[in-house]
């Protein structure tokens, strides 16, 4: 997922992951890093390896799984945030409420193909959570089925349709 979005708050990333609690913390031995991209300073996580890519002062790009969107321990505080757009294999929205409608489309798709997993599996055994949002985001979203599910998405939209 990619979200887009600007905040007051000014961040050198270069100086702040010398910040104990911010760039790395000594119990762990974990720490964030500073890479550069294409001219840019990219805030990379500890262990998710998400990205934070300062585009400019006050403009950020964050690239990593929905769920991990500043939800991270060692990066910034980004504080005042406000979203711009986000994409994903469920759509691209804009505006500040962009990133609530996301997951409500993520999650009616998800809901959607969880109520046929069971008809699902008479064409392919051991239809799990992860193959039901993979096959969501194919029919719901932007997302291509690959060779694996691309017969089970066919099957999908019949049943739904």
């Amino acid at each position: 997922m990619r979200v887009e979005f600007t905040t007051e708050t000014r961040h050198n990333f270069f100086t702040e992951i010398d910040i104990c609690g911010v760039g790395y913390e000594e119990v762990f031995g974990s720490s964030a890093r500073v890479l550069e991209e294409g001219g840019l300073p990219v805030w990379e996580t500890s262990w998710s390896q998400f990205k934070y890519t300062q585009v400019e002062n006050g403009f950020y790009v964050y690239e990593g799984a929905e769920n991990g969107f500043l939800t991270q321990e060692l990066i910034p505080c980004f504080g005042g945030v406000k979203i711009i757009s986000v994409e994903g294999s469920y759509g691209t929205f804009n505006g500040p409420d962009a990133l609530v409608r996301y997951k409500e489309r993520k999650s009616k798709a998800y809901a959607q193909v969880e109520k046929i997993s069971g008809y699902l599996n008479n064409f392919s055994e051991g239809v799990d959570g992860y193959m039901v949002a993979e096959i969501a985001a194919c029919l719901f979203g932007n997302r291509k089925p690959g060779a694996k599910i691309a017969h089970l998405v066919e099957k999908a939209k019949e049943k739904l349709a």
